[in-house]
């Protein structure tokens, strides 16, 4: 089956017209999951909190999967 991945960094919305073959949800689940790591490491000099987001559709069009991250980097002050 053909999954689509839908990836939304904060307010930006990449849509996904290629898509992926793939045996099942489990297998999109994890690839949607390894995106978001990869997307996080990215972004770890960046000291402005983000949010990513992955929504996975099916050959429909339908959403059936939606992973999601946030990342930041805090100062806390020392006690």
């Amino acid at each position: 089956m053909r999954y689509f991945f839908d990836v939304h960094n904060g307010n930006e919305l990449t849509r996904d017209e290629v898509g992926m073959e793939l045996e099942g949800i489990n297998q999109a689940r994890d690839e949607a999951a390894e995106a978001l790591a990869e997307m996080a490491s990215g972004v770890s000099r960046d000291p402005n909190p983000r949010d990513f987001a992955i929504e996975v559709r099916d050959e429909l069009g339908q959403p059936i999967l939606k992973a999601e991250i946030s990342f930041a980097v805090q100062t806390v002050a020392a006690a």
